[in-house]
């Protein structure tokens, strides 16, 4: 499960704003950020993953401008991640629909939560 966890790390990563585990966003004034969540596939499975991207912000532009980079990085056909342990590779697909808002008690707050599909394909 580590490496699968830093593998996904690692893709939110190159998007150039920090990235949580949910529960773990350790300074929430530190905005924008990426949180992510999912449940430890078994080999050869697959399972739900969802994220959700924080902003301050009085619109949502900044989340939607995330939201549009993420969605492009992964095409029709998924994401490759590979594990870096070389016991496989885990493909990331948007589920429909990817990308839906989120209310917050803060109305400075947007948050928008994206819905993925993750398949293991460990040995």
């Amino acid at each position: 499960m580590e490496e699968l966890q830093k593998s996904i790390f690692e893709f939110f990563s190159q998007f150039g704003i920090p990235v949580f585990i949910d529960g773990y966003a350790k300074n929430s004034d530190q905005m924008p950020y990426i949180t992510f969540n999912f449940s430890s596939p078994e080999f050869f499975d697959e399972m739900l993953m969802s994220a959700r991207i924080w902003s301050r912000s009085s619109s949502f532009r900044e989340v939607l401008n995330i939201s549009d980079r993420i969605r492009n990085s992964i095409s029709n056909l998924g994401a490759i991640l590979k594990l870096d342990n070389d016991k496989g590779a885990v493909i990331l697909y948007r589920e429909s629909p990817f990308f839906q808002y989120q209310n917050s008690d803060e109305q400075i707050i947007k948050i928008g939560y994206l819905k993925m599909l993750i398949k293991s394909y460990q040995y």
